[in-house]
């Protein structure tokens, strides 16, 4: 990778995973605050995971003026599916339909996730789905998949508890979500997701540089 934009993009998300993943250990630990909680809300780690969305909202808005051959209306498109993934990131708008729905948030989604692989298709087919920027894209996709089988995996013992609150006290539920086992999934789920997310950062600033250098 030769773009200078990726490279620092590159090195600051994974110092920043780094650091948040080290935190998050340290909070699991009970030697971090509530802030660095990977799975919370309004804390240190989830401004920072919608950040790293939000970046690939920018990158692929630039992308979409650089002179490329991709549609313009399919990245702007594309833009608006990070922005409110950081959006969803910040304020957990999935786990909230997970709580006042019976139907798991992952089964909602799916035909805006299709819709968006089929954009990401797209994509990569005028980049070139060998080029390294199309591989980045590729790794990021697996990474936030893989990401999700652990979630549902996690919310398959989560949620059914809140559906049925009036059985399961909300101690019952606290405790599960702070207990180790919830942990030893939580945080690579978490990791994940980021490494994901800047992986799409990272190939979408790189193709700007590609799409840049060929207009000159």
């Amino acid at each position: 990778m030769q773009d200078p934009l990726a490279k620092r993009i590159a090195a600051v998300g994974v110092a920043g995973i780094v650091v948040m993943g080290v935190a998050g250990v340290l909070h699991a630990a009970g030697a971090a605050p509530d802030a660095f909680d990977l799975n919370g809300e309004y804390t240190v780690p989830a401004f920072f995971s919608a950040g790293l969305l939000a970046l690939a909202a920018g990158m692929a808005l630039a992308l979409s003026t650089a002179e490329g051959g991709i549609e313009r209306a399919l990245l702007i498109a594309l833009a608006a599916a990070f922005a409110f993934l950081a959006m969803d990131e910040l304020f957990s708008i999935h786990e909230s339909i997970d709580v006042r729905s019976d139907v798991y948030w992952q089964v909602l989604y799916l035909p805006a996730v299709i819709v968006f692989v089929g954009a990401i298709w797209r994509v990569t087919g005028s980049l070139g789905r060998r080029t390294p920027e199309s591989l980045m894209i590729f790794a990021g996709l697996g990474a936030w998949a893989v990401a999700q089988m652990i979630e549902a995996a996690i919310y398959s013992e989560v949620t059914p508890s809140l559906i049925g609150a009036h059985s399961t006290s909300w101690r019952e539920v606290h405790d599960f979500t702070h207990s180790l086992p919830y942990y030893a999934l939580a945080i690579p789920e978490e990791m994940l997701e980021m490494g994901g997310s800047l992986l799409l950062a990272v190939a979408l600033a790189a193709a700007v540089s590609r799409g840049a250098a060929r207009s000159h």
